[in-house]
């Protein structure tokens, strides 16, 4: 699991409809700031339980995204996107005796949908 705390540029802009409606059409981007990957991590030993931790590391890491709205309504949206992300943080569990257990993601993917209000020409909740 990750989430990212990031800056978005619009690369793509909709159709001349989209002009006319805000928040319709196709819009892609690239993507830039952190980006933390986490794991839990529950340890046994003597079939005991010994340890249960939660281990997080963050660092810089982009991307890029896709995405598609839909008038469904005067004031409604419904959408879909794409994301594709790289870096990140690579966290470590140490354990007893110099045990190491880590995971280095190097890619990450999304896909998600949504539904939107718009409130204002350029703000949607």
């Amino acid at each position: 699991m990750r989430w990212i705390l990031g800056v978005a540029a619009l690369v793509g802009a909709g159709t001349a409809h989209a002009q006319e409606m805000a928040f319709t059409g196709l819009a892609a981007g690239v993507e830039a700031g952190v980006i933390e990957h986490h794991f839990y991590l529950d340890v046994k030993v003597n079939d005991r339980p010994y340890s249960s931790r939660y281990y997080r590391d963050t660092a810089f890491g982009g991307g890029s995204f896709a995405s598609y709205d839909v008038a469904i309504a005067r004031r409604w949206r419904l959408g879909a996107e794409a994301e594709f992300t790289a870096g990140g943080g690579s966290p470590e569990a140490v354990i007893r005796d110099s045990f190491r257990y880590a995971q280095s993601p190097r890619f990450g993917f999304r896909a998600t949908g949504r539904l939107g209000f718009v409130v204002r020409p350029k703000l949607m909740l």
